[in-house]
């Protein structure tokens, strides 16, 4: 059983995932069904809102990038921040947003937490509204459709609701980008 999961599935399925790589690994041949573990959406939560995120806090884990596209293993990245989000003794919220920005070099992941610390450099918390849309193509196309937002967003995030398993064709892939609003 080969296993894949869009970047926002629960913590379970990444370990899951980094177990199955291994199997295959050993046994390349191996012709069993994948699996999907993308987490559920309801688009009206998520098209075109204006969403208050006042207080809502993230752990923050960077990766190397090229170009936008990542350099690292992202579900290592994962495990391990989750690893330091409990070392640093903040809760975790079960199946929590993994919110990515991605940069030229570096990349970053932001994983939901609670009872993070203001004053921890890892831990960003948002003070204000962001505005959420859904787009629905490939990838490589977003970063013309970040532009469509009609203010000038501080920062803008995405969260990717689906894989390869759920969704074979890359030009139907689901993906809501989140635009930070500036607060004055």
């Amino acid at each position: 059983m080969r296993v894949r999961f869009s970047p926002s599935a629960p913590k379970y399925a990444i370990i899951l995932y980094m177990a199955q790589e291994v199997v295959q690994q050993q046994n390349p041949q191996s012709n069993e069904p994948e699996y999907c573990y993308c987490p559920p959406i309801i688009d009206s939560e998520w098209d075109e809102r204006e969403i208050d995120w006042t207080g809502k806090q993230f752990f923050r884990a960077t990766y190397r990038a090229w170009l936008y596209s990542p350099r690292e293993d992202l579900s290592v990245k994962i495990i391990n921040a989750y690893k330091e989000i409990a070392k640093r003794g903040y809760g975790f919220i079960p199946n929590g947003l993994h919110l990515y920005r991605g940069g030229m070099f570096r990349g970053e992941i932001l994983i939901e937490i609670k009872n993070g610390h203001m004053d921890d450099p890892e831990v960003k918390t948002f003070m204000g509204y962001v505005y959420s849309k859904i787009y629905i193509g490939p990838l490589a196309d977003l970063p013309k459709v970040s532009k469509t937002f009609n203010f000038k967003a501080l920062n803008i995030y995405t969260i990717h609701f689906s894989c390869p398993v759920c969704t074979p064709d890359p030009n139907l892939q689901k993906t809501v980008l989140i635009g930070e609003k500036r607060f004055y």
